[in-house]
């Protein structure tokens, strides 16, 4: 159940509390004095704080299973409260896990390295441990412990062995991809590179209040092509991995398929532009489920579309020395999980940061959103030496 801290209570709500409870005492028995001496402290001012804390409680669980109210600020509620209300419209939050996968460890040894599951790589900002503990032996070498791993032996003269590791924290960053590099924490004896031996697998972020705000307002639509939310109420029931939604139809500056004469709206087209949480939409399905002759209407033309990524570059100046991979890895996310046709905004992208007092100035540029066919992306997080300062963080 949510708590409240109690140095953070409102303290409007405590004194009416105070208030309140002294005047029941007091009326109840007019001999005492409530508000003073032993009984005020310890047991008018203890009752108020405890409270102004169900209050504070109560409150925040009635803005969690108000539809308005979460529409409004969905990060503020409860999740808890959330899941039982999304759960009316047959809405579940996804459950993630972090990503995981295999990496290539390059010795300039053939054994005698010990990797334990404290020892720690970084790659893309991201804090990967040893999933299982490996002794490296000399290739051919008998095993005698359940860890112990053979080394094979490379062309260069160096050897090889595969790592098993996992991200220390679920986020859509820690997806690397085969031949990514990986720097050690502390470098192991006889380390030389290291680089991801294949595709990693998990690591979709959980979805937040708000994610699950959309998919109720799309679930409490009946599915069809009688409206837009209906029509994303549809689309939704063919994936669950759409981040957002956007449908153009007749009148929509963005439709061009259906112009007659170069300027005038025909109707009867349907663009929807689609934008996927952690991984490439199946766009293909997508459309052969819109085309089933039992979900289209007859005559209808709907065509599905992945949003065009526009690559933004932000370049983050600080006036003093931060952990540039947290500041990299929050403005990426930030940008990434744009609505389609959403420009970020340099005071949006600081405000977004683990620490914005300490940022002077963000500048963005690279290409601009410019419609709702477009949507933001930061594919790429790098740390770069500005002239102006060493603490000057380029993100792009």
């Amino acid at each position: 159940m949510y708590w409240p801290a109690l140095d953070e209570l409102d303290e409007d709500t405590v004194d009416a509390a105070y208030a309140m409870i002294a005047q029941m005492v007091e009326e109840k028995h007019p001999e005492l004095n409530a508000r003073r001496g032993v009984l005020g402290e310890l047991v008018t001012e203890l009752h108020a704080i405890l409270q102004g804390a169900s209050m504070a409680a109560i409150e925040k669980l009635r803005r969690s299973i108000s539809a308005m109210e979460l529409a409004i600020d969905p990060e503020q509620a409860s999740p808890a409260a959330v899941d039982a209300l999304a759960s009316n419209y047959r809405i579940y939050r996804r459950i993630s896990q972090k990503a995981h996968g295999v990496i290539t460890v390059v010795l300039d040894r053939a054994g005698g390295v010990n990797l334990s599951k404290n020892t720690t790589f970084r790659a893309r900002g991201q804090l990967f441990y040893v999933q299982q503990q490996v002794s490296v032996k000399r290739p051919g070498a008998q095993q005698r412990g359940r860890h112990d791993v053979n080394s094979v032996a490379m062309d260069d003269g160096k050897f090889s062995v595969q790592v098993p590791v996992v991200a220390a924290a679920m986020c859509d960053d820690a997806m690397l991809k085969r031949d990514d590099e990986l720097i050690p924490g502390i470098r192991p004896a006889g380390f030389v590179s290291a680089h991801a031996t294949s595709d990693f697998v998990g690591g979709a972020e959980p979805q937040s209040n708000a994610d699950l705000v959309q998919l109720m307002q799309s679930g409490a639509a009946l599915p069809g092509f009688s409206g837009p939310e209906n029509i994303k109420a549809l689309v939704h029931l063919l994936s669950d991995d759409i981040a957002d939604i956007v449908v153009l139809g007749a009148n929509d500056p963005e439709m061009t398929r259906d112009c007659r004469d170069g300027a005038i709206s025909g109707g009867g087209k349907i663009d929807i532009y689609l934008k996927g949480r952690s991984s490439e939409l199946d766009i293909a399905a997508i459309q052969a489920g819109l085309d089933d002759p039992a979900v289209r209407q007859p005559g209808l033309d709907v065509q599905v579309k992945e949003a065009e990524p526009v690559k933004i570059v932000v370049d983050i100046h600080c006036q003093r020395a931060v952990d540039a991979a947290a500041y990299q890895l929050a403005a990426a996310n930030y940008v990434n999980k744009l609505p389609i046709g959403v420009q970020p905004r340099s005071h949006q992208i600081a405000n977004a940061l683990p620490d914005p007092e300490a940022v002077d100035t963000v500048t963005i540029s690279g290409e601009t959103v410019v419609d709702r066919t477009q949507s933001a992306l930061l594919a790429t997080v790098k740390v770069h030496a500005c002239p102006a300062s060493a603490n000057d963080i380029r993100a792009g």
